[in-house]
């Protein structure tokens, strides 16, 4: 027993010092293990050739992996890091851009272990000039019984630059949309230009007047079996057919009208026809606001024959 308590109380002060330098040894050793830590780092594209754009859609960053003692890795900072990529050499077409860890600044004591995407891939296209129709967008319908007859747009084209692959299958550009929904007179609109691709630059002023002309939705209707008229014969005759079908033209409320009043007379004028066999046009009259489209047949097959018609007694 005497031993072993001169064996841990001999030299105390220079044991518990070692103790305690060894403890910080420890700390220090595992504080230098490796460690991994990952960073966003922007992308930035400079030096686009003239004339020309980039098409398709790039990384706004790249991650970056990196690896070393864990109280370098702690004090990492993505401040002030930027990825720059010069562009002034690249031709049109397909490109593609290797990211290699050697291409990024790496602290001392540390090492890139990867980067996130690996490469990029660049579109470069040509920039050209084309002009294009502008049509107008119409959303809605008119009020019942109305109808759209006609669209004017000024200008009716305008001058746009954007990429050759895009503007290639380009024909026309689209207002912003317009609401017609329940009008029931013209509208005349200023509006600008439906919102198209970034790349896609119009060149003049895009505010594009759009005139709508609204007027009654013109309806068919079919009057069947109208009776033929004679008037003014001399002789007798005969009318085949005696009956006739009429289509007429009118808005709603033009037709609605008609069929409550009078309806339309067909006449057939034979004053002054000798006898004889004919084919013979006729006279419509139809009720007012109405316009004759079809009439059937459009001619009367006429006998007359030589009997007088014997004229009535006073």
């Amino acid at each position: 027993m005497t031993f072993l308590r001169k064996l841990f109380l001999q030299n105390l002060p220079l044991k518990i010092l070692s103790v305690v330098l060894a403890f910080l040894l420890w700390g220090f050793v595992v504080g230098e293990k490796d460690s991994e830590v990952g960073v966003t780092v922007p992308l930035e594209l400079v030096n686009v050739p003239a004339d020309t754009a980039i098409t398709n859609d790039i990384p706004a960053d790249v991650s970056l992996r990196f690896k070393g003692p864990r109280n370098l890795v702690r004090n990492l900072s993505e401040r002030g890091m930027i990825k720059t990529i010069d562009l002034k050499d690249m031709k049109p077409g397909v490109n593609t851009i290797n990211l290699l860890p050697e291409s990024f600044p790496v602290p001392r004591g540390l090492e890139l272990i990867r980067v996130s995407p690996s490469s990029l891939i660049i579109y470069l296209e040509r920039i050209i000039t084309k002009r294009l129709r502008v049509m107008a967008s119409l959303e809605g319908e008119p009020a019942d019984n109305f109808a759209v007859t006609k669209v004017v747009v000024k200008p009716d084209s305008i001058i746009v630059s954007g990429s050759k692959s895009e503007l290639s299958a380009t024909d026309f550009l689209w207002t912003a949309p317009i609401d017609i929904n329940d009008i029931q007179k013209n509208l005349d609109i200023t509006t600008p230009l439906e919102k198209y691709s970034r790349l896609l630059k119009v060149l003049e002023s895009d505010a594009i007047h759009v005139q709508v002309i609204v007027e009654p939705k013109i309806d068919l209707h079919t009057f069947r079996d109208v009776p033929v008229v004679v008037k003014g014969p001399e002789y007798t005759y005969r009318v085949q057919p005696d009956k006739v079908t009429l289509t007429a033209t009118g808005t709603v409320d033009q037709i609605k009208s008609a069929l409550k009043g009078s309806p339309p007379q067909v006449t057939l004028d034979l004053s002054d026809k000798p006898p004889g066999r004919y084919m013979l046009e006729y006279g419509v009259s139809l009720p007012h606001g109405l316009s004759l489209k079809k009439t059937s047949p459009e001619r009367l097959k006429t006998d007359i024959y030589k009997r007088r018609v014997k004229s009535k007694r006073k």
